[in-house]
C-alpha cells in the first residue's frame, strides 16, 4: 500500500510538488499571521476567620484544612462559562485556567491566564483576583456568616512577567502543513488512480465491441464467396497467342 502510495506521488510529481511547496508556505504564513500568547499565574490562600478558630490560637495557618471545600467552590465559580465569556468579549483570543493548586493540600486557588498581550494578561489577572474577594464575599453574605468568622482570600503569588507561549502559533503551523500536505497526496494519488484506468477501460471497450460484432449469415457469406470467385479468371477463357506467320 505504502509504495502504491509513493508510485503515485512520483508519477505525479508536477501535482507533489507544488502542493507540498503551498503547504510550506501556508505554515509560514500561519507561524507570523497568529499571534504569540503571554501567559500569567497567581495564586491565591483562603485563611479562616478569627472567630472560628479556637481559643488562644494564634497561627490561623495551622486550620486550613476545612477551607479545601470553600476553595472547591470558587474554582467552580470563577471557572464558570460566564465568567470566561465577560473575559473574552472585553479581550478576545483570551483564555482562563481556574483550579485548586495540585501541588499542595490546602485550598489554594492558581489561576493561569492567556492573552495576546502581556499587558492584557496583567489586566484579567487582576480582574480574577478581584472577583474572587468579591464571590468569596457575596457566597458568605448569603449564608448570613458573620464578620468575625468569614473567610479572607491571601495573594501568594502573582507574576509580575508574562511568559511567551508559543504553543497557539505551533498548533496553527502544525495544522497548515499538516492539512496541504494531505490535500497535496490526496489529490496525486487519485489523479493517479484515474489515469491508470482509463487505457484498461479502452481496450475492455475494444474486446467488447469485437466480440459483439454480428458474423455474416449463410446466404450473405456464399454471395461473397461467388463473387471473389466470379473475380478470378478462368485459365482456358485466356487468349492464345498468335502464331508466327509462315514462309512466303
Amino acid at each position: 500500500m505504502i509504495r502504491a502510495v509513493l508510485g503515485s506521488l512520483w508519477r505525479r510529481w508536477y501535482i507533489t510538488f507544488p502542493g507540498l511547496l503551498v503547504a510550506g508556505l501556508l505554515a509560514v504564513g500561519a507561524w507570523f499571521v497568529v499571534p504569540l500568547s503571554y501567559e500569567r499565574t497567581a495564586s491565591e490562600l483562603l485563611v479562616p476567620g478569627s472567630g472560628s478558630l479556637p481559643q488562644n490560637a494564634t497561627n490561623p495557618f495551622l486550620y486550613l484544612n476545612g477551607l479545601t471545600v470553600t476553595a472547591d467552590v470558587l474554582v467552580r465559580a470563577l471557572g464558570s462559562n460566564n465568567v470566561a465569556s465577560e473575559i473574552q468579549r472585553s479581550y478576545p483570543g483570551a483564555g482562563i485556567r481556574v483550579l485548586r493548586d495540585p501541588s499542595t493540600a490546602g485550598p489554594v486557588i492558581l489561576i493561569t491566564v492567556d492573552a495576546r498581550s502581556d499587558a492584557d494578561a496583567a489586566q484579567i489577572i487582576d480582574i480574577l483576583l478581584k472577583r474572587t474577594q468579591t464571590e468569596l464575599e457575596d457566597l458568605q453574605a448569603g449564608y448570613s456568616v458573620p464578620s468575625s468568622d468569614r473567610i479572607s482570600v491571601k495573594p501568594l503569588t502573582i507574576d509580575q512577567q508574562g511568559t511567551v507561549r508559543p504553543r497557539t502559533q505551533l498548533l496553527a503551523t502544525g495544522g497548515a502543513l499538516a492539512a496541504g500536505a494531505i490535500l497535496a497526496i490526496l489529490v496525486a494519488v487519485v489523479v493517479d488512480g484515474l489515469a491508470s484506468r482509463r487505457p484498461r477501460k479502452s481496450r475492455k471497450d475494444d474486446t467488447a465491441r469485437g466480440a459483439a460484432a454480428p458474423a455474416p449469415r449463410g446466404g450473405e457469406a456464399s454471395e461473397a464467396s461467388e463473387a471473389e470467385a466470379s473475380a478470378i479468371p478462368d485459365p482456358d477463357d485466356r487468349v492464345a497467342p498468335l502464331a508466327a506467320p509462315g514462309p512466303g
